[in-house]
């Protein structure tokens, strides 16, 4: 009789293999690669993410020889090192199914290394960069070539503007599919405003925009209020910006917006912005989602005018308010029906008897948090209201951060 021939682990074809070595932890991958030569090769094949401190090219070459199938890839400089244009190109070439890339602490990023990278990398859907320096119109690269860029953010990095003209007229921005744009303590005279002109003019996904020190003016604002469908802005310390360019957003966005948060602390008397600017945004945008203002002092009148045009207002955050107090309560508390969480820090005008009125009066809150106010009792409970329970917590003093 015959029978049945015995299978070995040699007989696995390389992806089942690959398969069963992901369902060991990374320590036992390890090891596992250590077998043979073949083992070697298929380990290296389930690895999708990878964090490198920047080596040489020739070594990042044989790095990426192995683990071939990288999508999501974190790269640290030491000591502030220039990524050269070989290193991209190694990159580019080595690395074609790369939809994450993340760069941080390289001294220098140029065009022309950009766009090899935006060129060949036809799947890069997000880029980012802290702490970085890139060279003229660098940044460019990417909008104008990568096709399939969908997120772009640069935090805490420096633009070089010297002998460059920003190419605000480029024949055609290939990143129409572009969502997300955050720029962090990015500060460049005149260059977001004119980068946001470049998008507005060609560009109309765009959905999220977070601004925090980066020196775009009302002039970068008004291009902003032209994005279509921008859902979220995040505005933080852009003490260039006055109610003029909010009035813009506010007209331009009026039906697509949801999401608002402006941060107006440590301006030191710079700030431009007050209840003028939360007026506009009352009055036109009605489809607004979340509000979160930090530093401002809203008045009773712009109060009343959000409380009744935006009906679908559902979470509202208050911090560093001197003036938010039972007047200002009063003006959402049952009006605001559709409101569900109300955040409130370091307002010290604010008692045990508002927190009250508002969790009586708000058929629909379910979660009130007051923090750093002072005149208010610490505790952390649920409190039944018309047959529904509101959690409440107020704490005198918290290490709790901002949510911008």
């Amino acid at each position: 009789m015959g029978g049945v021939a015995a299978v070995t682990i040699d007989d696995i074809p390389d992806n089942c293999l690959a398969c069963i070595f992901q369902l060991f932890p990374p320590a036992d991958q390890k090891k596992l690669s250590l077998v043979c030569r073949r083992w070697l090769k298929v380990e290296g094949h389930t690895h999708h993410r990878l964090c490198l401190t920047l080596p040489y090219s020739s070594v990042l070459a044989s790095i990426f020889s192995r683990f071939d199938s990288v999508t999501d890839l974190t790269l640290q400089c030491p000591n502030l090192m220039s990524m050269c244009d070989g290193n991209l190109v190694v990159i580019s070439d080595l690395c074609p199914n790369l939809i994450r890339l993340q760069i941080t602490k390289c001294s220098y990023l140029s065009y022309a290394g950009l766009e090899v990278l935006a060129r060949s990398c036809e799947r890069l859907k997000s880029f980012s960069c802290t702490s970085c320096t890139f060279g003229p119109n660098s940044i460019d690269a990417l909008i104008h070539h990568c096709t399939t860029l969908e997120q772009l953010s640069i935090e805490y990095s420096t633009v070089t503007t010297h002998g460059a003209q920003f190419l605000n007229f480029y024949p055609l921005i290939r990143a129409k599919n572009l969502t997300t744009v955050k720029i962090v303590q990015c500060s460049v005279e005149e260059y977001w405003d004119m980068f946001f002109h470049s998008l507005a003019s060609q560009v109309t996904s765009l959905l999220e925009v977070h601004l925090d020190g980066c020196g775009v003016s009302d002039n970068g604002l008004r291009a902003i209020s032209k994005l279509p469908n921008l859902e979220t802005l995040h505005l933080v310390k852009t003490h260039k910006c006055t109610h003029a360019g909010l009035v813009a957003v506010a007209e331009g966005c009026n039906k697509s917006l949801r999401k608002l948060c402006i941060n107006v602390s440590d301006w030191k008397g710079t700030n431009k912005i007050g209840d003028k600017g939360l007026i506009a945004f009352a009055k036109c945008c009605s489809n607004l989602q979340e509000l979160v203002l930090i530093g401002m002092n809203p008045s009773k009148a712009s109060l009343k005018i959000l409380a009744s045009n935006c009906q679908s207002l559902e979470h509202l955050g208050l911090w560093g308010s001197n003036k938010f107090g039972d007047t200002e309560i009063c003006c959402i508390a049952g009006k605001c029906v559709a409101l569900k969480e109300l955040h409130i820090e370091r307002c010290p005008r604010v008692y045990d008897r508002d927190i009250k009125t508002l969790a009586a009066k708000c058929p629909n809150l379910v979660r009130v948090k007051v923090f750093e106010c002072k005149w208010v009792t610490e505790r952390d409970e649920y409190v039944r209201y018309h047959r529904r329970l509101v959690h409440v917590t107020c704490k005198p003093r918290t290490a709790c951060r901002s949510p911008l």
